[in-house]
């Protein structure tokens, strides 16, 4: 789209004629970065040949070497790099940037709209920074922003920057005819509601796509999936074949260009990416995408199917749905993704979680004064923080200023991508000495490095055989284990403060302060291959408590009654009857011991499953429900497909199912970013049946607002969602399947929206 001549070319020819300016250009990978230094030393090659005159432009990252950053510093015109450069190696020391801060006029930052939620947060509190060091040195900043399309960027650019923005839409792009598709995989059971997997589907429209001499980028949500689909892929096609490759972070840089010049010259002609190949990286004009699956947003959608047709050809991009109901929805509602437009990126430069450790590293760069303001901060409220530190002995107050005191540099307290702080360090003894491979925040570390954990790294398999939180270290062994480990965790949920209520149609929805207290109680240990549950253990991990925002929905005593009078409202599990072990044997014996769906037989390993077609709630009498016509053999995969892992108990846990998939549609946010559970009994709830959303960021970012906003269109989606779905009681694809300890909740779930939306909105 000529994006980067539109900033290129005029600070390019400012630095030629003035001759005392310098630029910063930001990117958020070193990939980005590289690609950009490229084509600028096109450029530069041009003008020395041409005109004689050349402009020093210098890559600044963690691969630029020691001996040679000195040269840079001075020498350099542009300076290309990225925010945790910036963060960790150029703030700190802005005294020996001196020469080239005084000179600093323009600061691009490309790809903006990455820089939402947590991140987004961090790098605005880094701008905050970066301005107060250009101040010092006497330069106001022109920054220049490039950006895929989202819904709100004057607002969103604003606060990133903390200056007012001009937004520039014109679209210079090449147009052709491009096709997308939406593509539903076929149901594999009908009665079941088992569709084809996103994997088994996305690989066989590739291999058309190979076969036809079609080049193509496969956009997957991880590292592990895009890792299986080209061995997939390579085992069809006989081995090491040359023109296939993976896109992902964690390749070398050599890799990384290496792959990129091979598609750009058209000696690659498929490649498995992560999200890295959905930024503007240059790699030649593409025939087609596949999407593996929905990515989140409508902007990443976007932005992925725009890797196709740069060029004057056709060209199309397909994605590909799972079964999970915010894909399902989309599968249903393709005017979603075609003609909505992106969403609202959403950051909190203000939450205290990240702003005082940005405060902190902006005291070690320079004194505060007394008057002075940080972003939007007020002196006062700078000076309340400020004092905080005071207290604390980080900081003293002298002449009108504070100055840090600290022994410590807070800069490596800090991780850009996480709102925690915490890092434990991944250990391994290995040739008689300990060697670390990695780091975790320690969130994360509760969950996935507890001692027992499988954790997996670099296509390696390790096993934690312990946790030390004093020294913040794990360590661990190599391990061949056959099963992974999946942590099992219990949360409770306290209200510090309301923030706003309302009374609604059938509920009270509430905004508010809470803690969230989760706890990692045990784990399980399940099979790689057949995905049955080989143990369960408990464990008891340290508390982790946060607080954040959360959003909620309280039902009112009135719905609870009248649906108790129509036999709607159960929250009771199951008792299957007298007769269901009997049953239960006749099932497996008439079926061979052998899965309907997938064909797997008893071997010993796999424990076969009986599963009820017509969910126990839907009848009145145990001995209609446990009729072999009813039952049916599954294996543990198939089962939980059917299932979907998820225990439907009541309406309620059939509407948070619904409500917790859909809820990123409106948030431009990861599924990670939110949580969601029923409380049936809830002290935030008044003793009400409760719903709650809240965020997994301590402080809260936004998400909760939006969502207290939006309450009635995500209730209104939600009804039509489950409406809409084909199956008869509930499925992966709304509400979750009905499952040992309850009944589908799909017509539960449906009398209980249908009372808290307005009748217009139903028909």
């Amino acid at each position: 789209s000529g994006k980067s001549l539109c900033y290129n070319l005029p600070i390019l020819n400012d630095i030629l004629y003035s001759k005392n300016i310098s630029a910063l250009y930001l990117f958020p990978t070193k990939a980005l970065a590289r690609d950009q230094l490229e084509k600028i030393d096109q450029l530069n090659h041009m003008l020395e040949n041409n005109c004689l005159i050349s402009i020093k432009a210098s890559a600044y990252d963690g691969d630029t070497s020691r001996h040679t950053r000195k040269q840079l510093r001075e020498n350099s015109d542009i300076i290309i790099s990225n925010p945790d450069m910036l963060h960790y190696g150029i703030l700190p020391f802005h005294p020996q940037w001196k020469y080239f801060m005084s000179r600093l006029r323009y600061v691009v930052i490309d790809e903006s709209h990455i820089y939402r939620g947590v991140f987004g947060s961090h790098m605005s509190n880094i701008i905050r920074r970066l301005k107060r060091v250009a101040k010092f040195y006497g330069t106001s900043i022109q920054f220049i922003l490039t950006s895929a399309t989202i819904g709100n960027p004057k607002e969103f650019f604003t606060k990133l920057i903390g200056s007012p923005v001009e937004i520039i839409t014109n679209d210079g792009s090449p147009k052709n005819s491009r096709n997308f598709i939406i593509y539903n995989p076929p149901l594999k059971h009908e009665f079941l509601r088992i569709r084809e997997s996103i994997k088994n589907e996305s690989l066989r429209l590739s291999r058309i796509l190979y076969q036809s001499g079609i080049q193509t980028i496969i956009f997957t949500r991880s590292r592990r999936f895009a890792e299986i689909l080209l061995k997939e892929h390579k085992e069809r096609y006989s081995g090491s074949i040359s023109d296939s490759s993976i896109y992902r972070s964690g390749l070398l840089p050599s890799e990384r260009r290496q792959i990129e010049k091979g598609l750009r010259e058209k000696k690659i002609n498929i490649v498995f990416s992560t999200n890295a190949l959905e930024l503007g990286i240059d790699i030649g004009d593409l025939s087609a995408v596949i999407i593996a699956g929905y990515p989140g947003t409508i902007a990443s959608v976007l932005q992925m199917s725009g890797r196709a047709g740069r060029g004057k050809d056709t060209s199309m991009a397909v994605l590909v749905v799972g079964s999970s109901p915010l894909e399902q929805y989309i599968s249903r509602n393709p005017d979603f993704i075609v003609n909505n437009s992106p969403e609202n990126a959403l950051i909190n430069p203000n939450n205290l979680s990240i702003l005082v450790h940005h405060l902190e590293c902006a005291l070690t760069e320079l004194p505060f004064r007394d008057n002075e303001h940080f972003g939007d901060l007020s002196p006062e409220q700078l000076n309340t923080l400020l004092n905080y530190f005071v207290g604390n002995r980080l900081a003293i107050h002298r002449d009108n200023k504070y100055y840090w005191i600290g022994k410590n540099q807070p800069t490596s307290k800090i991780s850009l991508r996480s709102a925690s702080q915490n890092k434990y360090l991944l250990q391994i003894f290995k040739n008689n000495q300990n060697i670390v491979i990695g780091e975790i925040d320690e969130d994360s570390a509760f969950l996935f490095v507890h001692p027992g954990a499988i954790y997996l790294q670099g296509g390696n398999q390790y096993l934690v055989e312990s946790l030390d939180s004093v020294e913040k270290v794990a360590y661990l062994r190599k391990s061949n284990a056959g099963y992974y480990t999946i942590p099992k965790v219990e949360t409770s949920v306290q209200l510090i403060s309301m923030i706003d209520s309302s009374d609604e149609i059938g509920c009270i929805k509430t905004l508010g302060d809470i803690m969230i207290n989760n706890q990692v109680v045990g784990y399980k240990k399940v099979l790689w291959e057949g995905g049955q549950t080989i143990g369960d253990l408990d464990l008891e991990m340290p508390k982790n408590e946060y607080q954040t925002k959360g959003y909620w929905i309280s039902i009112s005593k009135r719905i609870e009654d009248e649906l108790n009078d129509d036999g709607l409202w159960n929250n009771s599990p199951i008792n299957y009857g007298p007769n269901w072990n009997k049953q239960k044997l006749l099932a497996l014996k008439r079926d061979n011991y052998t899965c309907q769906v997938c064909g797997k037989g008893h071997d010993g390993e796999i424990r076969l499953h009986v599963h009820h077609k017509v969910p126990f709630r839907s009848f009145l009498s145990y001995l209609e429900a446990n009729k072999l016509k009813n039952l049916v053999t599954l294996c543990p995969v198939c089962h939980r497909r059917a299932e979907n892992s998820v225990r439907i108990r009541s309406g309620l846990a059939g509407i948070t199912h619904a409500l917790r998939n859909l809820a990123p549609i409106f948030l431009m946010c990861d599924y990670q970013d939110i949580e969601a559970k029923v409380i049936t009994n809830s002290d935030i709830g008044n003793q009400r049946p409760t719903i709650i959303f809240y965020e997994r960021v301590p402080g809260g970012i936004g998400f909760s607002q939006r969502l207290y906003d939006l309450h009635q269109t995500i209730l209104v989606n939600g009804y039509r969602l489950i409406n809409t779905c084909g199956c008869n009681d509930g499925c992966p694809s709304c509400v979750g399947p009905g499952g040992e300890f309850g009944s589908g909740g799909k017509k539960e779930a449906l009398a209980i929206l249908a009372k808290m939306i307005s009748e217009s909105e139903l028909n």
